[in-house]
C-alpha cells in the first residue's frame, strides 16, 4: 500500500500537474483504503462493501449495481446447532382412513355410488379407499374432507439428517443430493 502511495506521488511530481487538490485526492484515497481498489474494475475511489451472487466485494459506485449494498454498521451472524438436521413438516394420511371415510359416509346415508357422484370419482375408487387398497392422492383426500366434513391428513414434524459435504448454506437438498442417494 505504502508503495502504491509513493508510486503515485512519484507520478504526480514526474507529471508535473499543477492542480493540487486533484494530487490530495489521489494519495487520501489510496492511503485511507486498505487495498488497490475496486475489486471488479480497479479504480482507486470510494469503496462499498456489494453483495454480488452471495459474495461481499468492496466496489465502486459503478460497480456496485451489479449487486445489492451491504451495511457493515453490526454484523449478527446466526449459527445453526447443527446444520446438516432439518426440521420439515409434512402431511401424512392418518393409519385409519379406510374406516373413517367408511363410517362418516355411512353416517351422512350416503351409498357408495352418491359419494362418488358427489366427488366427481368413480365407485370403484371410494371401494377400494374403503377397503384400504388404494392410497388417494392430496386433491382426492381433500375432497373427501370436505364431503364427509372429517379430518384424514395430519401434519407430521419429521427430523432429516444431511449428511455434512451435502448441507448447503440454507441446509436445502439439491436434486443432485437426492439423486445420489
Amino acid at each position: 500500500m505504502q508503495a502504491l502511495t509513493l508510486y503515485l506521488k512519484f507520478l504526480v511530481l514526474s507529471t508535473r500537474i499543477k492542480n493540487s487538490t486533484t494530487t490530495e485526492k489521489l494519495i487520501k484515497i489510496t492511503s485511507a483504503q486498505k487495498h488497490m481498489g475496486c475489486e471488479m474494475c480497479g479504480k482507486s475511489v470510494e469503496l462499498f462493501n456489494t453483495n454480488v451472487e452471495e459474495v461481499v466485494m468492496k466496489l465502486c459506485r459503478p460497480c456496485s449495481r451489479f449487486g445489492k449494498a451491504v451495511r457493515t454498521q453490526k454484523k449478527i451472524i446466526l449459527q445453526k446447532k447443527n446444520p446438516s438436521r432439518k426440521m420439515e413438516v409434512i402431511e401424512s394420511l392418518v393409519p385409519n382412513a379406510a374406516k373413517l371415510v367408511k363410517n362418516a359416509r355411512e353416517g351422512l346415508g350416503l351409498k357408495q355410488v352418491e359419494l362418488a357422484k358427489r366427488i366427481a370419482e368413480r365407485e370403484s375408487i371410494i371401494q377400494k379407499i374403503e377397503s384400504g387398497s388404494f392410497r388417494p392422492s392430496t386433491s382426492l383426500i381433500k375432497k373427501l374432507e370436505k364431503t364427509l366434513k372429517i379430518t384424514l391428513l395430519e401434519k407430521v414434524k419429521e427430523e432429516i439428517d444431511l449428511p455434512e459435504e451435502k448441507a448447503t448454506k440454507t441446509g436445502a437438498l439439491t436434486i443432485a443430493d437426492l439423486m445420489k442417494n
